[in-house]
């Protein structure tokens, strides 16, 4: 998030326009981005903000999650969990 250096990730290009408001984590042993990234878009109002943004190395919609109306911070710590 600090920026200032060579874009390699999608996230880096998309901060070069945007703002952060926001960061969630959970410390895992497992890889669970493509499993978030699809529990996220299926609570109600989510929408895929850019098609396969994040998502060039997997076959999922992408992992970037819109919200009009963003949801409670309880229904989003709801699907970010370490199974």
């Amino acid at each position: 998030l600090r920026g200032g250096r060579a874009h390699h990730w999608h996230i880096d290009y998309l901060l070069a326009q945007a703002r952060a408001e926001e960061l969630w984590f959970v410390a895992c042993q497992e890889r669970l981005e493509c499993s978030w990234a699809r529990q996220l878009l299926s609570l109600p109002g989510a929408a895929i903000a850019v098609p396969r943004f994040g998502a060039s190395d997997c076959c999922c919609a992408s992992h970037l999650v819109y919200w009009r109306d963003p949801p409670t911070a309880l229904a989003v710590a709801s699907v970010l969990q370490c199974p």
